[in-house]
């Protein structure tokens, strides 16, 4: 029996290839060739095509429309800075002098009594306090010596006791005139002997006891060890050295000035001294008028308080006054910045930055004394924000600020 399918599937078949080729025709008209011939894919590639073609158009859009805090020229952006306005004042004239840093007092320990040496409590280096053990001494022979000293003394107490009560009752007698004066004179001398013999003996025990206290050598003071001089087991005269001891809470610093300075140098003055890289304040305590006949220089001793473990022979460098007061422009230390290798300011011209280069001169508290070319009192320089501007960058101050000289921020160079 014949198969009564195969028309209908030949005309499907033919359908699909006349479609198929219509698919290519309209491909090939717009310049494209696929290979898949089903009409709805190629539908949804033209519509993805047209979504990536907006979206950067829409990109290349917003590139072109410049940021609020962009300039014109692609300047940077305004800085926020605060200020503080430049000043005169006043100023010392300084100079720097080398000089040495001292402990104010150096002791060798010395032993008053002889003994042998039963301990030694330090070493080199050591940090002690005032009455610390530092050597102790035999003490076994005096300790003995003082225990019957103190013995006789007691018995002498007694003694002194019992002829004072029988003084009393002879007395009584002898106003009666039962007894005859002979009897009274020998028991009022009595006693007045034991009353010295007591007193002798109380001596005797004082001395002692000063002379076992002795055989402890204590630290005179707060200090440093600088020298151990005895070791346990030797014997100690009177007089000998049993460590070497320096006091360091306050240090003394030495330094030479020409004769010329001396006049503007008071005693009591505060002069700023670095040492050790610290900035410390020192106050003169004394000047000596015996100067170096070879250098014509003359000595002048400063004392600081050692908060930062100074050591004897350390250099300082001393601001000495060198002058008379000379008036000078004034910056905050924050104003102090350090651009292309030297140091400068930036002040304010028509809302943008200008560098100005500056020689310090000296410091002064918060302050700083500097010579400049092109800045005068009452310009205004920044203090805040300065470590970033650059040179005619558009600046805008901070609300609130400006003004007399504020603290605060980084501060300036390192002197």
């Amino acid at each position: 029996m014949p198969n009564m399918r195969t028309p209908a599937l030949s005309k499907r078949t033919k359908r699909a290839r006349s479609k198929s080729a219509t698919s290519r025709r309209h491909d090939r008209d717009h310049g494209e060739i696929r290979d898949s011939p089903h009409p709805f894919r190629r539908r949804g590639m033209v519509k993805q095509r047209n979504f990536v073609s907006a979206a950067l158009a829409i990109f290349l859009l917003l590139g072109s429309v410049s940021s609020p805090g962009a300039q014109e020229g692609g300047g940077p952006p305004p800085a926020l800075v605060a200020v503080s306005a430049v000043r005169e004042g006043m100023v010392v004239p300084r100079a720097e002098f080398v000089g040495t840093v001292y402990f104010p007092e150096v002791s060798e320990v010395s032993s008053e009594v002889n003994g042998s040496v039963m301990q030694v409590s330090f070493e080199e280096g050591q940090r002690v306090r005032k009455g610390a053990v530092l050597v102790r001494l035999d003490a076994d022979l005096l300790e003995k010596t003082l225990v019957s000293t103190r013995a006789l003394h007691g018995q002498t107490l007694a003694e002194l006791e019992r002829a004072t009560l029988d003084l009393r009752r002879i007395e009584k007698l002898y106003r009666e005139e039962s007894i005859a004066e002979q009897v009274y004179d020998e028991n009022r001398f009595r006693v007045k002997s034991l009353e010295k013999k007591g007193e002798s003996l109380k001596a005797d025990v004082e001395r002692l006891e000063v002379e076992l206290s002795k055989k402890t050598v204590r630290a005179p003071f707060d200090g440093v060890v600088l020298k151990k001089s005895v070791d346990r087991g030797e014997w100690l005269s009177p007089g000998a050295a049993v460590a070497t001891l320096a006091r360091d809470d306050t240090m003394d610093v030495i330094v030479e000035v020409p004769g010329e300075v001396v006049p503007f140098v008071s005693k009591g003055g505060s002069v700023q001294i670095r040492v050790a890289g610290k900035e410390i304040e020192g106050r003169v305590t004394a000047m000596v008028p015996k100067g170096d006949i070879a250098t014509r220089t003359f000595p002048i001793k400063i004392q600081v308080r050692n908060r930062y473990s100074l050591s004897e022979g350390m250099e300082a460098v001393v601001e000495i006054p060198s002058g008379t007061k000379e008036q000078m422009l004034l910056v905050p230390r924050d104003a102090l910045v350090t651009a292309m290798g030297q140091t400068v300011v930036f002040t304010v011209v028509d809302g943008r930055a200008k560098m100005v280069p500056v020689t310090v001169d000296r410091y002064v508290g918060k302050e700083v004394a500097v010579r400049a070319n092109g800045l005068k009192a009452g310009m205004e320089v920044l203090i805040k924000g300065n470590e970033r501007v650059r040179d005619g960058q558009p600046v805008t101050l901070v609300s609130g600020q400006g003004g007399g000289p504020q603290g605060g921020g980084k501060g300036g160079p390192p002197r």
